[in-house]
């Protein structure tokens, strides 16, 4: 038995859909109508016959449906998700989402080495750049490496004194634009052989001022920029804000504030649209919860719900252990 997932405003063009697309002999397996309002999904098959297989494939594809939807994960990334992982045999609903992920995103870890160009964290205020900064420095410590941290987040108040408390604790350099320094006679200064961290203000997305200042200063270094958002946004407004941040060119998507939501379809939207891959999360502000990598298999586990009626729905810290 095949299975195949669909969704539409109406029950009526589900149905339609299924006819179109798989015949008129198709059964349906599943109907579930969606709790925020965005219409319906209807699973359904291409065979009558049953196996045990095609039971235990249902369940695990029930598991994955009913995590993504407890995220509120947009129907179409989710009609996606669901339809690649029901082409699998996977019969573990962790290995099975995390197949889809794969296939659907991209993961870019983070080094936390030099030499390799400066990282400049951007993205709106109050998302944890800072933290993020101290964090990414602290991991390069661990691992035996040098880092620098740079900030030139004038605007924020004690948002140096922040920083440069990391630093002291961490025993390392901290430089800062307070004298009017740029960011290039900055980076030129810093050691050669360390990886360079650069904080940045927060940017307001709805304020092209705002956007303009930032790249202004970003653009005379050659360096790569980390998008850093909040994972607690809804789809919709997280797209906005992404697209906002574009023409500061980032690479990688770092997700902070875990701990703070129970929903996670905004951080997938966030990916989705930006094309962005996942280079980390921060699971909390404290910084001795670091910043971890992620991979299909450990963002597989972050979306599980949290019912505990399996066996892989376990605590969101846990979870956040594993990444």
């Amino acid at each position: 038995m095949r299975l195949k997932t669909f969704h539409a405003p109406t029950m009526n063009e589900a149905m339609q859909l299924i006819r179109e697309q798989l015949g008129p002999d198709a059964i349906i397996v599943a109907t579930h109508n969606d709790d925020a309002g965005r219409g319906v999904r209807v699973t359904a098959a291409m065979e009558e016959i049953e196996t045990e297989e095609t039971t235990h494939s249902f369940d695990t594809i029930d598991v994955v449906c009913e995590a993504l939807d407890q995220h509120q994960t947009a129907p179409d990334l989710s009609e996606r998700l669901i339809n690649i992982a029901s082409e699998l045999s996977e019969t573990d609903p962790v290995l099975s989402l995390a197949a889809a992920l794969d296939d659907t995103f991209k993961f870019a870890p983070l080094p936390d080495h030099g030499p390799a160009k400066p990282l400049v964290f951007i993205g709106p205020p109050g998302v944890g750049k800072t933290v993020c900064v101290a964090k990414l420095a602290a991991r390069a410590l661990l691992a035996g490496h040098k880092a620098h941290m740079i900030t030139i987040d004038t605007v924020r108040a004690g948002a140096i004194e922040q920083l440069g408390v990391y630093a002291d604790r961490l025993g390392l350099s901290l430089t800062t634009s307070a004298q009017g320094a740029s960011l290039a006679s900055l980076v030129k200064a810093g050691p050669k052989d360390a990886l360079i961290l650069v904080d940045t203000p927060g940017a307001n997305p709805y304020d092209p001022g705002d956007i303009k200042i930032l790249a202004h200063q970003i653009d005379t270094i050659d360096c790569e920029t980390i998008l850093v958002m909040d994972a607690g946004r809804n789809a919709v407004e997280a797209i906005d804000i992404v697209r906002a941040f574009r023409d500061l060119k980032p690479s990688r998507l770092l997700i902070t504030g875990l701990d703070l939501v129970k929903r996670l379809g905004g951080m997938l939207a966030l990916s989705e649209a930006s094309g962005l891959p996942f280079c980390g999360v921060s699971p909390s502000p404290a910084i001795a919860d670091g910043l971890h990598s992620i991979n299909p298999v450990s963002l597989a586990r972050l979306l599980m719900p949290q019912t505990g009626k399996d066996q892989h729905r376990g605590d969101r810290a846990d979870a956040t252990r594993t990444v």
